[in-house]
């Protein structure tokens, strides 16, 4: 089962709204009710309030946590919604240089790389700033990590979202 918890980003911590129930894989078809989460994600995407708004998913592995992401964020609607997207999978020993410069070269389709003195943070920010953006950080395993890749999302009132998938009900709720 993967709840699917609502929240605000940074202002409001450990404040779900009416969490939302995802059933796993079975048999290699995909449950009945993902297609209900999926259009609600799509509807509070494209609909939602105009402040940054991150939505967790959580739920064991196999759950189809990632799946739902990816219907989000592949639908047509999210993308002629948002001005910019990127999908980013964080890994367990994740890098976090590596992983904003494979943001930033998503959100601005370059093959950059950066040396050791550039802030790539600061170079993202700039680049979303002022734009409607989707980010999609997807598996991330703890809070110091989800701290970590916060600084680049700016606040502007534009209607972006994160979508942060996880197995960590403390990652979800953190904020």
């Amino acid at each position: 089962m993967s709840p699917i918890y609502p929240r605000r980003f940074p202002n409001v911590v450990n404040s779900p709204k009416k969490p939302v129930e995802s059933k796993s894989l079975m048999g290699g078809k995909i449950s009945v009710g993902i297609k209900e989460k999926t259009n609600w994600l799509i509807r509070k995407f494209t609909t939602g309030p105009a402040n940054l708004d991150v939505i967790s998913i959580t739920g064991m592995p196999g759950s189809c946590k990632t799946t739902l992401a990816y219907k989000v964020y592949t639908d047509e609607s999210v993308c002629s919604h948002f001005d910019l997207r990127a999908w980013c999978a964080v890994d367990q020993e994740y890098d976090e240089k590596n992983l904003l410069v494979i943001l930033f070269n998503q959100v601005t389709g370059s093959d950059l790389k950066f040396s050791d003195e550039i802030d790539v943070a600061d170079k993202l920010r700039k680049q979303l700033y002022a734009k409607r953006y989707l980010i999609v950080l997807d598996d991330v395993w703890d809070t110091t990590t989800w701290d970590d890749l916060t600084r680049p999302f700016p606040e502007a009132e534009k209607g972006s979202r994160i979508i942060l998938t996880t197995q960590q009900k403390d990652v979800a709720f953190h904020g």
